[in-house]
């Protein structure tokens, strides 16, 4: 009789390993998803702190260049 509960509480405690490893994952799933979400929320505050050009140089495929500036805007 003993050595049935040795086994069911050894078949337990793998069990409840494969289920901690299965959670130790997705918490690291969720970790890496927050990181890349705060790099990328990083990059657009960067992005957004930038001033903006003055002026814009536009090629035209067989045509002029064109140049368009914000300066009136400012």
């Amino acid at each position: 009789m003993s050595e049935s509960l040795a086994v069911d509480r050894l078949y337990a405690l793998q069990v409840l390993e494969r289920v901690q490893l299965q959670d130790l994952e997705r918490t690291r799933r969720w970790i890496a998803d927050a990181e890349r979400q705060a790099q990328e929320e990083q990059y657009r505050l960067e992005r957004a702190a930038q001033p903006r050009p003055e002026w814009i140089a536009q090629a035209v495929r067989a045509g002029p260049v064109t140049v368009h500036t914000t300066l009136g805007l400012l």
